[in-house]
């Protein structure tokens, strides 16, 4: 009798147990099932971001939403936080990527430090003839691979679901940043009564803005699919400075070296003639890219402007007056003829020496590109040569040192060399790959960080450069910066006309 009834009992109980976690298991699918996040909560969506999400006890019924990076940017604080920020051709992590936009996004965008990486221990020679063995001055200080590529101090926010991806809010301002720093150029752009589509191609990838007629607007980025990291020869990172990128976008040259410099450039006009005039502080006035200086956080009213004037009569040439053709704003054709006299001339020329260090070609200004392109091209073409030689003879002389910053070895010794000249003497392109390569080799020739690299006296100076075949290595910085400006690409400064003031990454 006690047997059986202690059988009883026991089957009794497992009967209750099988019930209940039939009840808890029942209970616990359809809590899954009222989850609007449920299959976007791993880490194959996430990537390591899966890691930071906060644990969820069993017992919850409602399952709190998936967190993700607050992702803000202007012209004062920079990405984040970071003006000095490192960008890679391919996601890095050593964590899982994750398929959200944003993900992929910030495993190719890495946060930088404050510490420049190339330093020198000597001073950089402005003019004069210099013997090639006395180009560089080389620390002993060996090159450091950029900080960790965490984004771990970034703050965080609840994520919004949007159709089958996870989505943050970033601002139009925080795009247009991101366009620069990946260096965006357009290469669809669609608008019409159902609504707004276009498509950016990138060094690091690809973007596309989507804005349906009474939708929300959303932002897609990929990464590339045509290089892989094995067949890469250059360098995994290299640095981006955020106000800078911003700066040339809304057609602003800014310089605190020596004195200060601030300077905006018009836009393209209409077919006609032109007169440039400097109007100190003029920017304000200015049509251009004032509305998005202003955007990015810019005070226009610091900033001078080189205004064009439409002349209607026919003006007298003087040997102290520039006339420079240029592409019109319609259709590109070169039938816009400009007027540059000698105080604007002058203003050109600090332009020119104060542009600012890259290592990857610009999203940039039309206006600006058109202007100091076509003011500096007689200069530039007259020492073309001597520039591709004198890269060709520093990678040559010294691979070693292009090694220890990265760049393939056997690439370096084989194909280097010839691809930077060739891109010297091409005159214009929109590589992103030639351009790392051959400001790469003018950095090595300096040997000098990237802010003394901001400001030459090459375009200011009038006493006569050398004329040794190889060039010493201030005028090299100066002439590659130029170089920069013919490779870089047009990038719609008026696009936050095109975008609401919120939008969804993902």
């Amino acid at each position: 009798m006690d047997v059986s009834s202690s059988i009883a009992t026991w089957l009794s109980l497992a009967v209750t147990f099988v019930g209940l976690g039939s009840i808890a298991t029942r209970f616990g699918a359809i809590v899954d099932r009222t989850d609007e996040f449920r299959d976007v909560r791993g880490i194959r969506h996430l990537g390591s971001w899966w890691h930071r999400q906060p644990h969820i006890p069993w017992y919850h019924i409602v399952k709190p939403t998936p967190i993700g990076p607050v992702i803000s940017a202007n012209l004062l604080h920079g990405l984040c936080g970071n003006n000095l920020v490192y960008v890679s051709r391919l996601p890095l992590s050593s964590h899982p990527v994750g398929l959200a936009a944003w993900s992929v996004l910030l495993a190719v965008i890495h946060p930088g430090s404050q510490t420049n990486q190339h330093k020198s221990s000597g001073e950089l020679s402005s003019h004069g003839s210099v013997g090639f063995g006395h180009i560089v001055t080389i620390t002993n200080e060996p090159f450091r691979p950029p900080p960790s590529e965490s984004w771990a101090d970034m703050p965080l926010r609840p994520l919004t679901r949007h159709k089958l991806t996870t989505c943050t809010v970033i601002s139009r301002a925080t795009l247009i940043t991101l366009f620069c720093i990946t260096n965006a150029r357009p290469v669809f752009w669609y608008s019409s009564a159902s609504g707004h589509r276009a498509a950016y191609a990138s060094y690091c990838g690809q973007w596309r803005v989507e804005w349906p007629i009474g939708d929300l607007a959303r932002v897609y980025f990929c990464a590339h699919d045509s290089h892989t990291l094995l067949k890469n020869p250059y360098p995994a990172k290299f640095q981006q400075r955020v106000d800078k990128c911003l700066q040339m976008l809304a057609g602003v040259i800014e310089s605190h070296s020596s004195n200060t410099f601030k300077c905006a450039f018009p836009g393209r006009k209409s077919s006609g003639k032109w007169i440039l005039e400097y109007a100190p502080q003029g920017f304000g006035g200015a049509h251009g890219g004032r509305h998005l200086y202003n955007m990015l956080g810019g005070k226009v009213s610091e900033v001078d402007f080189l205004a064009m004037k439409a002349i209607n009569a026919e003006i007298e040439s003087s040997e102290d007056m520039v006339s420079l053709n240029l592409p019109n704003k319609d259709s590109g054709v070169r039938d816009v003829t400009l007027y540059v006299r000698k105080q604007e001339a002058a203003v050109l020329n600090e332009a020119l020496d104060k542009l600012p260090w890259t290592f990857l070609s610009w999203s940039i200004h039309r206006g600006l590109r058109d202007i100091l392109v076509a003011f500096a091209r007689e200069r530039m073409d007259r020492y073309r040569n001597r520039l591709a030689e004198t890269l060709r003879l520093a990678v040559a002389k010294w691979p070693e040192r292009l090694e220890a910053r990265g760049w393939d070895p056997r690439f370096v010794r084989e194909g280097m060399a010839a691809m930077a000249a060739s891109a010297v003497m091409a005159g214009q392109g929109n590589s992103g790959d030639v351009v790392r390569i051959v400001t790469e080799i003018a950095a090595v020739l300096s040997g000098g960080p990237v802010p003394a690299l901001d400001e030459t006296r090459f375009w200011r100076d009038t006493v006569p450069i050398s004329d040794s075949p190889i060039l010493d290595p201030m005028t090299v910085i100066a002439l590659v910066k130029c170089f920069a400006l013919e490779w870089s690409n047009d990038l719609n400064y008026q696009m936050y006309h095109d975008f609401p003031i919120e939008m969804y990454l993902g």
